[in-house]
């Protein structure tokens, strides 16, 4: 092989894995945002008073209230959906044995979460809570 027909072999293979690896990049950029290992320091109000505060932890794909587990409620699975403007949308159901379910529903925008859980147990009024907080 001639040594100008060597350069333009190297120079072909060179510009297309330069190509392939860009195109990796652009991918892994444009996949969609996850809340998976984030972690989200939070403040619970009932009827506009602090009530508590917590951390709320995305691991495993579950989601887990630092606080909850004295009560009983364990790591339960969260379901995501990204809305238009790049904010997540999540859900999940925690249960206890003895303290009933906690609805969890909120948004993540950037670094910035908030939302509503529903506490329902069986002989008393649903407790209605609304949370807000930052990614610590």
């Amino acid at each position: 092989m001639k040594p100008t027909q060597f350069f333009f072999l190297a120079l072909a293979l060179a510009v297309t894995s330069c190509n392939q690896q860009s195109g990796s990049q652009q991918q892994a950029s444009n996949e969609a945002p996850t809340l998976e290992n984030r972690v989200f320091a939070i403040d619970n109000y009932v009827n506009d008073k602090k009530d508590s505060s917590e951390d709320l932890i995305f691991k495993n794909q579950l989601l887990e209230g630092s606080e909850c587990g004295q009560w009983g409620f364990v790591p339960s699975a969260y379901t995501t959906e990204t809305l238009a403007d790049g904010s997540i949308k999540f859900g999940s159901v925690m249960s206890s044995p003895n303290e009933g379910t906690m609805v969890w529903e909120g948004t993540v925008k950037d670094k910035s979460i908030e939302g509503k859980i529903v506490w329902s147990k069986t002989g008393q009024d649903d407790v209605n809570i609304v949370f807000r907080g930052m990614e610590k």
